[in-house]
């Protein structure tokens, strides 16, 4: 399995904390989970996307933020059983665990729902994209989604595979800060 990791060279002003977490995750990927680890630096949403859907070898791979921990020494193989008996759909994320005991879909016992905006950590399959969007703003989760379901295909999160988004609020707003914050 390919795991794409995105990260920064260098974060700016106040969030030079975050290349800590990206050497946690990093480790937590490398040690636990048998991966090509393929890191990317300096991108943005779509270019990294872009790059990852073109240079990925298998028909799914990973595709990851810096911050985002996946959760149990089975992660993978449970994702891509829920990937093979969904080909309905293009693109999975894990549920983040803060979202486990105020379930968005109680009482569902679909090992996958689905979900407008699925972003942080996310299994793709390869080359379903074929236009990418324009990147607009901070975020593209939304835009990589709706080219998703311009394919016919449907985005969802998984039920019962979590992951630890442990930036949250952080993420997509480290340009907000200078050196000098």
């Amino acid at each position: 399995m390919e795991v794409f990791l995105s990260t920064m060279s260098r974060y700016p002003g106040k969030l030079h904390w975050r290349e800590d977490i990206f050497q946690a995750v990093m480790g937590c990927w490398l040690t636990n989970y048998k991966i090509d680890l393929i890191v990317q630096r300096d991108m943005d949403q779509r270019e990294r996307r872009m790059d990852a859907d073109e240079r990925a070898k298998g028909s799914t791979y990973i595709l990851t933020d810096d911050d985002c921990l996946p959760i149990g020494l089975d992660f993978i193989t449970d994702g891509v059983s829920v990937v093979d008996a969904h080909p309905q759909f293009g693109m999975f994320s894990p549920e983040m665990v803060r979202e486990k005991d105020r379930s968005l879909h109680k009482g569902d016992t679909q090992d996958v729902y689905c979900w407008p905006g699925v972003g942080g950590l996310r299994f793709c399959r390869k080359g379903l994209v074929k236009d990418w969007p324009p990147m607009i703003g901070d975020t593209y989760d939304i835009p990589h989604n709706e080219a998703v379901k311009d394919r016919g295909y449907l985005c969802g999160i998984f039920r019962d595979i979590y992951f630890n988004h442990l930036c949250e609020g952080w993420s997509s707003h480290y340009r907000r800060f200078d050196d000098n914050s």
